[in-house]
């Protein structure tokens, strides 16, 4: 039996968290772990050793961007994809963040069929 894909989503809203953990455990077979903020994503991302890290920018603690880069920093994580899941669109902040190391971009609000193919391509990359 082949493992289960873990996704991390590192996102402060709750609404989207619950939309996001119900649309990829239950419509796509995903394990699905959850974060608020930065500092728990981190820790989060360190416990559950995810596949992939859905990771939104503005954050309540410490930003998105410096969360990247401490996970791209790390020998323990430095390899596991990270998509920015984020409301910033400007061409400035996608180049800031592949720089820093995503794997993918998804602009808010959520396009699940966009999302879903970064997802499988984050995956097969890895």
């Amino acid at each position: 039996m082949a493992r289960t894909s873990t996704i991390l989503i590192i996102d402060d809203d709750p609404a989207l968290r619950c939309i996001l953990r119900a649309r990829l455990a239950k419509g796509e077979g995903y394990q699905v772990e959850v974060a608020e903020n930065g500092l728990d994503g981190l820790d989060a991302a360190r416990s559950a050793n995810p596949d992939v890290v859905l990771l939104d920018w503005k954050l309540p603690d410490i930003n998105g961007l410096s969360v990247l880069r401490q996970l791209k920093g790390a020998a323990r994580s430095k390899g596991i994809p990270v998509i920015m899941l984020t409301g910033r669109s400007l061409m400035a902040d996608v180049e800031t963040a592949f720089e820093a190391g995503a794997a993918g971009y998804v602009s808010k609000p959520v396009d699940f069929e966009a999302l879903a193919r970064r997802l499988a391509e984050a995956l097969d990359a890895a």
